[in-house]
């Protein structure tokens, strides 16, 4: 490529006011946002953007580069995702609710999205997928928020199978609980590094999975 384009997105983790939690009668504050005008679906077709190189994996747990993001970014999903003004809005997750202390997070899913291999995203695809984060002791930014879930530390150090804090309490609806609160959970919950991945494909493919993934989004 003649003229490389690079874009840098830069997050400023302890800013954004408007992710704290405000609530001094009810014991849970319940975000929602109102339903998004989707364009036209268009299926078919060719997606082409410029990168600067290529990127060392697609594999959104072991992601570190900005030429990843940028693909990544088209292929898999996460519970939330940002506007343009960094505002968080409904991705799988249909909506949450968070305590007021903003210890504890409850995601419902939306119904019926789909890996592109065919099987429904369920509560337990995102335990799979921050308890498999976690294990890769990957140093970015939305470990801030990984490493205050409730057993966080005892599974990274091998104490313990499964983090205490990350429940799939039915099939559509997924609870984090936090050591501490943590001002811009919605915001990191957002990065790539969070989007989910299926199990089976992971373990069936093993490295190959960040050459070949398996997301939920157009491509």
């Amino acid at each position: 490529m003649s003229r490389p384009a690079c874009v840098m997105l830069l997050v400023v983790l302890w800013s954004g006011p408007y992710l704290l939690i405000h609530s001094a009668s009810r014991s849970a504050a319940t975000l929602r946002q109102p339903e998004q005008q989707l364009p036209q679906v268009q299926f078919g077709g060719i997606y082409r953007r410029m990168l600067g190189d290529n990127p060392s994996t697609l594999d959104p747990t072991f992601l570190i580069d900005a030429y990843g993001r940028a693909v990544v970014s088209q292929v898999f999903d996460g519970l939330v995702q940002l506007d343009a003004e960094l505002n968080p809005l409904p991705a799988i997750a249909e909506f949450w609710e968070a305590s007021h202390d903003g210890r504890i997070w409850t995601f419902t899913l939306r119904q019926g999205v789909r890996f592109h291999h065919g099987r429904e995203v369920t509560a337990q695809d995102f335990v799979y997928s921050f308890s498999r984060f976690l294990k890769s002791q990957k140093s970015v930014s939305v470990t801030e928020f990984f490493r205050r879930v409730q057993g966080a530390q005892d599974f990274m150090q091998g104490m313990t199978h499964h983090v205490e804090g990350l429940k799939a309490l039915d099939r559509y609806t997924l609870q984090l609980l936090l050591e501490e609160p943590l001002a811009p959970s919605l915001l990191l919950l957002a990065l790539a590094n969070a989007y989910v991945v299926p199990q089976e494909e992971v373990e069936r493919q093993g490295e190959r999975f960040g050459r070949s993934p398996v997301g939920t989004r157009a491509f």
